[in-house]
């Protein structure tokens, strides 16, 4: 009775490890995806290239050698290139989740809390003044930033209210805001918007950016709907069409029409049963 618990222990244990290793093995896949495709791109372009070249003036045994060895160098060559372009994605990518953080947290917290940070980023770049939620300039300009933080963002009663308090310059610092209320804005030639990400900007120039008081919960599982998406259909497509096409030329034709109709079927599946992007 005891050696079966264990063996069944063992079992639950083993099937966890390989669980958990294959779980770090795709998350692995998904963080370098973007990289390993541009570098199987440009590997296989090189090659292509490089063999049509040496295939015109050498035998094909010597030709496929020196192609294989020059498609390799182009991929080494290039790809601190292609890494330094990942990682200014992932950096935009991150800044874009921070943006839209501070944003929901500035719409969420207190008011008297929100416009000290806006006080706090204007008083390092300006002589100013806050009375309320209302900053005024001291440098003789009489510009004025008044807040209207909301979830619900700017709208254009709030515009009318304010551009009844002073007809000198107003800035109007906002999270969020519609088309139409950016439009309508322009019919004010004394208004000046401060929203979104310049917002977002602005504060964190000037070390204001507050403690996050919400964050947008994402999913941070690695799920097939994430490796599976509309927008990688046209890309998955293209590897599918260049796997199949290399199979007529190459000597491996099994291996490229594998892969090819591995491809093509992700670019099938992308497409019926991918998402398009996320709405936040």
């Amino acid at each position: 009775m005891v050696f079966v618990c264990l063996k069944r222990m063992f079992f639950c244990f083993k099937a966890i490890i390989i669980k958990n290793l294959l779980s770090d093995i795709v998350g692995a896949f998904m963080k370098y995806f973007s990289i390993l495709s541009d570098t199987v791109f440009v590997l296989l372009s090189s090659f292509i290239l490089s063999f049509l070249i040496y295939y015109y003036f050498l035998p094909r045994k010597s030709a496929i050698s020196l192609a294989v060895f020059s498609a390799m160098f182009f991929s080494l060559l290039l790809f601190p290139f292609i890494k330094k372009k990942k990682d200014k994605r992932t950096l935009e990518k991150k800044e874009e989740q921070e943006c839209e953080d501070v944003l929901l947290s500035l719409s969420a917290m207190p008011l008297q809390t929100s416009s000290n940070l806006v006080y706090k980023a204007y008083k390092s770049t300006v002589s100013c003044e806050k009375k309320g939620s209302r900053i005024t300039f001291t440098d003789g300009s009489g510009t004025s930033v008044f807040m209207r933080f909301s979830v619900d963002g700017l709208t254009k009663t709030d515009v009318v209210k304010i551009s009844h308090i002073t007809k000198n310059n107003i800035i109007i610092a906002s999270p969020y805001l519609s088309n139409e209320v950016e439009n309508f804005i322009k019919n004010y030639d004394n208004i000046t918007l401060l929203s979104g990400k310049n917002l977002y900007r602005f504060l964190k120039e000037n070390d204001a950016l507050p403690h996050l008081y919400l964050t947008r919960k994402k999913e941070q599982k690695i799920r097939l709907k994430n490796f599976i998406k509309r927008k990688h259909c046209i890309k998955y497509l293209l590897f599918g069409i260049w796997f199949t096409v290399l199979s007529f030329f190459l000597p491996v034709k099994t291996y490229y029409q594998i892969f090819g109709g591995i491809f093509i079927l992700l670019a099938i599946l992308s497409f019926f049963l991918g998402k398009e992007k996320e709405k936040s």
